[in-house]
């Protein structure tokens, strides 16, 4: 007689099956369609250096780009090989998409012992909007987070023999070269695993934890030398591009962003606010049961007050699926009060997963709120925390019998579809327009720029019925790809800037012109039209975010 499936195996089943759909529709998309963010552009000229003129050396890509060289310069190396390819670029970023889904999997079944709360770690990485927003964008986030995990799910894998414990030391120091934020949350983990009594620290320094160490020690090293290279501090270098107007929009950001609580997604809101305060009810020793039913009160009022406060329309409730997802979540995490003391997830378990994601989700509420990405290092670390906390509650459902059980795979499944609804950005109207394009329209360059770039795209058309065998100038990075060879890409600030090229082309989007005025430079089309040396005549009035001027009239 065939034995029936277990509970964890459905899980399981529809975390793979979320993960298959997620690989090819991100794989289609990246084949389609072109990068479409700044960050991709801008970060990706060294890229661009390393392919066309062999520019490997940090140096030359500035202090901000210094401090991530792992995917820029591995982007750079295909490149060399493909040619310029978008889609290069793109399907390399999905690979490390795929490496953080793999990684939190194997993490959370080495640490737990369990492919469900396994299961439900890998469904919870699928539920998250700002991964699938950014799993083929080309920035450091989902590198530094795949990188975060795979690092994490090495250090507690067991055995360990010296080839593991060489893997870990490379992907240690791999991940700080990903992203400097990833210290945040793999120095603690590397604290958490050398505690203990000082007898056994030799012991504990020839394992896991030592090799961990030595390789966020070797990444540390690569920064200190870049620092010194660069003529600053290494906390000055560690922390490039978080003052000026990034600390400004962080801070005018900051209430909303923690009353919303949607960090990863508001289909996961609930779970991250009850699994935050049943976590630390939890390591102040509150037994199980008191802290179930005080967590999920708090989670509840924040997630039903919070966003009303920070103004969302209907707060919690704005979408369906919002309120399915919160109510179906709540009645989940409510049954995990069924299980006893002994049957609760373990302390060490929610410590270690606080400790890999709490710190970067502080320094993220401190520094970065005006984009949920940039708390990516913390997805990890998070995963496997919600994943226990689920876990516990469908243990406790199943005590009324399985299908009870199965019931709560309707609400991962509604996260997840939340989530990948928003795979590469794409939304709304731009869905709809990449469906009309049709299998005849999707290898029609023209036609699936128009979806994601419409704005750069007519403005281009400007710009080339202008330029001639002349030159653009620009700080908008995304011109080079486009226009190769014919753009200088410095910012002017003033009109004698400009002097020399055909075309200038101004960025009048809010955050360029408030940098510009912060730093003295001309910064609306007014002001640039009102040039006479050299003369400017405007093409394009800048509602679009750019503005277009013939130099010289």
């Amino acid at each position: 007689m065939r034995a029936r499936p277990s509970l964890s195996a459905y899980y399981l089943a529809g975390a793979c099956v979320a993960l298959a759909g997620f690989v090819a529709g991100a794989a289609l998309l990246a084949v389609t369609l072109p990068y479409h963010q700044w960050d991709s552009f801008g970060f990706g000229d060294w890229s661009l250096a390393i392919a066309q003129h062999g520019k490997f050396d940090p140096l030359f890509a500035g202090p901000q780009s210094a401090a991530r060289p792992l995917f820029y310069e591995l982007q750079g190396l295909v490149w060399s090989v493909t040619g310029i390819s978008f889609t290069a670029g793109r399907l390399l970023s999905l690979v490390f998409a795929v490496v953080l889904a793999g990684s939190v999997y194997r993490l959370a079944r080495a640490v737990t012992g369990t492919r469900l709360e396994a299961a439900l770690a890998l469904s919870v990485v699928l539920a998250v909007v700002p991964f699938s927003e950014q799993a083929l964008t080309g920035q450091t986030d989902v590198p530094a987070a795949a990188m975060v995990a795979l690092a994490a799910a090495l250090a507690c894998r067991r055995p360990q023999g010296r080839l593991a414990l060489a893997a870990l030391v490379v992907a240690a120091a791999a991940a700080v070269l990903t992203k400097q934020t990833v210290l945040l949350a793999l120095a603690p983990l590397a604290v958490f695993m050398l505690a203990g009594p000082l007898r056994d620290l030799r012991h504990r320094l020839r394992g896991p934890a030592g090799a961990l160490s030595a390789g966020l020690a070797l990444g540390l090293a690569y920064d200190l030398v870049m620092a010194h290279r660069f003529g600053t501090s290494l906390s000055v270098f560690l922390r490039e591009g978080t003052g000026g107007i990034w600390a400004q929009l962080a801070a005018a950001t900051r209430t909303d962003a923690v009353l919303r609580a949607d960090v990863l997604g508001s289909g996961l809101r609930l779970p991250l606010t009850f699994a935050l305060f049943y976590s630390g009810l939890r390591l102040v020793r509150l037994r199980h049961r008191p802290a179930t039913l005080l967590a999920l009160g708090a989670g509840l009022a924040w997630c039903i007050a919070g966003p009303l406060a920070a103004g969302v329309p209907n707060g919690a409730f704005s979408r369906p699926e919002d309120g399915f997802t919160l109510v179906g979540f709540a009645l989940v995490l409510a049954a995990a009060a069924l299980l006893s003391e002994h049957d609760a997830p373990k302390r060490s378990t929610l410590a270690l997963a606080l400790g890999l994601g709490l710190p970067t989700l502080v320094a993220w509420v401190d520094s970065a709120t005006y984009t949920e990405r940039l708390a990516a290092p913390a997805w990890p670390g998070l995963a496997l925390l919600l994943g226990c906390v689920l876990g516990a509650g469908i243990r406790g459902l199943a005590r009324a019998g399985t299908a009870f059980a199965l019931a709560p795979l309707l609400v991962v499944a509604m996260a997840v579809w939340m989530s990948l609804a928003s795979l590469d950005g794409l939304h709304g109207a731009m869905w709809v327009e990449y469906r009309s394009l049709g299998v005849g329209g999707l290898g029609d360059s023209a036609r699936t720029m128009h979806v994601v770039l419409p704005a750069l795209q007519s403005t281009l058309a400007t710009v080339e019925s202008q330029i001639g065998a002349g030159r653009v100038v620009t700080g908008d990075p995304m011109f080079p790809y486009f226009l190769p060879g014919r753009v200088d890409t410095s910012t002017p600030g003033r009109c004698s800037d400009v002097k020399g090229e055909t075309v200038f082309v101004l960025l009048t989007g809010n955050e360029s012109i408030t940098e510009a005025r912060q730093a003295g430079r001309l910064a609306t089309p007014e002001q640039w039209a009102a040039c006479r040396s050299p003369k400017l005549r405007q093409l394009s009035d800048g509602t679009n975010g750019y503005a277009v001027f013939a130099v010289g009239g």
